[in-house]
């Protein structure tokens, strides 16, 4: 219950975060961030604290090195790192399949989406969380000139509709 925003521009990238965690009965306002670094990797994710807690303090990404394939790199390398991350860790393992939540990943200017059964999608910009379909609406409608205030706005839009989203808002750049 949340909402993710990223945008890639100029070789760089942003994520913005609303700070709400609810569990669709009630609400609190979250003073543990929800968009974070971590090396070279801007990460923001929904779905699980515990997948955030994980991926901010214990993931130790791998290196991604001059001339890699970066798709393949986040397909092959990233994802395996986070499963086995995880998997260490007790988190994302049912008794028929692997589930994870979804989070947003930039590196080296580039914005990736990793859904909840690990597909890795690229995107000039993304959303995830209960607020994302309004928030790649306003997306679509900006020119993405300015991507920090565009980020905002799309939140604010989330915000506006949806009741699972709401300030403060955070928005880094890696």
């Amino acid at each position: 219950m949340t909402c993710i925003v990223g945008v890639a521009k100029g070789g760089k990238v942003y994520i913005g975060a609303d700070s709400l965690g609810s569990n669709g009965f009630t609400k609190e306002i979250r003073k543990e961030c929800k968009v974070f670094k971590n090396g070279d990797f801007l990460i923001g994710g929904t779905t699980s604290f515990r997948m955030l807690d994980l991926l901010k303090w214990k993931f130790n990404p791998p290196t991604v090195k001059d001339g890699d394939d970066l798709h393949k790199f986040m397909v092959v390398d990233f994802v395996e790192s986070v499963r086995n991350l995880f998997t260490s860790n007790g988190f994302s393992i049912t008794s028929d399949d692997w589930k994870s939540g979804e989070f947003i990943v930039g590196v080296k200017g580039r914005l990736f989406r990793i859904s909840g059964d690990f597909h890795v999608s690229e995107h000039d910009y993304v959303s995830c969380g209960s607020g994302e379909y309004h928030a790649v609406g306003c997306l679509y409608n900006s020119k993405l000139s300015k991507p920090k205030e565009d980020i905002i706005k799309a939140l604010e839009c989330a915000e506006n509709f949806v009741v699972s989203v709401s300030r403060p808002f955070t928005v880094l750049c890696i």
